[in-house]
């Protein structure tokens, strides 16, 4: 008979950034003890397992896989009993490298994919900041990002349908390196397993809250001068569940926009 013993809440540890709980169960069966993972969410997630070399431990586990809004995965992981002495307190981490994201590290982008230029339609702004430039697109997290010089409570647009996954707009300030994690932004989940960020939000200037649906060109928020920033703009990014910024491409054009260059946008027209 299988016995349930413990149930472990833990805080999800998440290369998007995210704070939302998920439940792993743990029982002992046959002699083994197996963990069943349980979604708390309403979006997806993701996870990875993999041996820590360090380790000589017998164990059987499902390496990567998704797991749906509310849904249980079982029998993720199975360790025999006889590796362990405290079956009470053990996790999953004792023995195998385990992380959970709230993105896929694994989404296979399409680079054609015609993103929208996430400002109104009856918009121009110029492009401070394009791919692989030196100031701070310089890294894989942040190569193929686009910085907009947006005047601060410009309206902010979706550039592709998708799921808010996380938000924040308390921040106030803005400045230099030190503030890098203080910015306001959205994360909208696309349905390849990507997500974009739109960054440096103005203060309260989020308009959508998790799990909303958006559709591409909708109003989600408003533009400002938040954590890591010089001048009041949009930085927009697209990346894989890992946090490595993916190349896209906007609707209409081929090639990467170009720096000081000034670009219409592709959003609902009626928000100026």
């Amino acid at each position: 008979m299988k016995r349930v013993f413990a149930i472990l809440f833990c805080i999800l540890n998440s290369v998007v950034g995210l704070a939302q709980q998920y439940e792993v169960t743990k029982s002992i069966e046959n002699d083994s003890v197996y963990f069943d993972l349980i979604s708390l969410r309403e979006t997806p997630l993701w996870w990875q397992i993999s041996t820590i070399d360090s380790l000589n431990v017998t164990s059987n586990f499902i390496s990567y896989g998704k797991l749906h809004s509310k849904d249980t995965v079982f029998s993720l992981v199975k360790i025999p009993q006889q590796e362990t002495i405290d079956t009470i307190n053990l996790q999953i981490s004792d023995f195998l490298d385990f992380k959970l994201r709230g993105a896929d590290p694994k989404a296979q982008h399409e680079v054609s994919y015609p993103y929208k230029i996430p400002y109104s339609s009856t918009s121009k702004f110029e492009v401070i900041q394009t791919f692989k430039q030196s100031f701070s697109h310089d890294k894989p997290t942040s190569f193929y990002a686009v910085d907009f010089a947006l005047p601060i409570r410009t309206p902010i647009t979706a550039s592709r349908d998708g799921v808010v996954i996380q938000t924040e707009d308390s921040f106030k300030e803005a400045g230099g390196r030190e503030l890098f994690d203080s910015a306001n932004y959205i994360y909208i989940l696309h349905e390849d397993g990507t997500f974009a960020q739109y960054l440096h939000l103005d203060y309260k200037g989020v308009i959508v809250k998790q799990n909303d649906i958006v559709k591409a060109g909708q109003h989600i928020g408003y533009s400002g001068h938040t954590g890591f920033s010089t001048r009041p703009h949009l930085h927009f990014v697209v990346k894989n569940g890992l946090g490595i910024s993916q190349e896209f491409r906007f609707s209409g054009y081929r090639k990467w926009l170009k720096t000081g260059k000034r670009y219409k946008g592709q959003g609902d027209p009626n928000l100026d």
